[in-house]
């Protein structure tokens, strides 16, 4: 007999409170980061930046990006295999 909340002997797909208030704490964070960002761009007052700056700017962001992904993944394969367990010493 499945309890209450399971489908079919799996959980259901709700979101515990705890979920949703750790995402709701990372947008916020997130948002945060974003009002600060406009707020010191606007502070700088007018900076001319040339189609290389642009350029620069896109660069980093997606590699940004893409080194936190991979060290992300880098992490759980790691997990996975097994290479975090402590190995016996003879």
């Amino acid at each position: 007999m499945a309890a209450k909340g399971e489908v079919g002997g799996q959980r259901g797909k709700r979101l515990s409170l705890g979920v949703l208030l750790g995402s709701g704490f990372l947008l916020a964070l997130a948002a945060l980061a974003v009002w600060g960002l406009v707020v010191t761009w606007n502070f700088a007052g007018d900076v001319k930046i040339s189609i290389h700056g642009y350029i620069a700017m896109a660069l980093g962001v997606v590699g940004t990006i893409f080194m936190a992904g991979g060290l992300i993944w880098l992490a759980y394969y790691s997990a996975r295999k097994g290479y975090d367990q402590p190995h016996d010493e003879p």
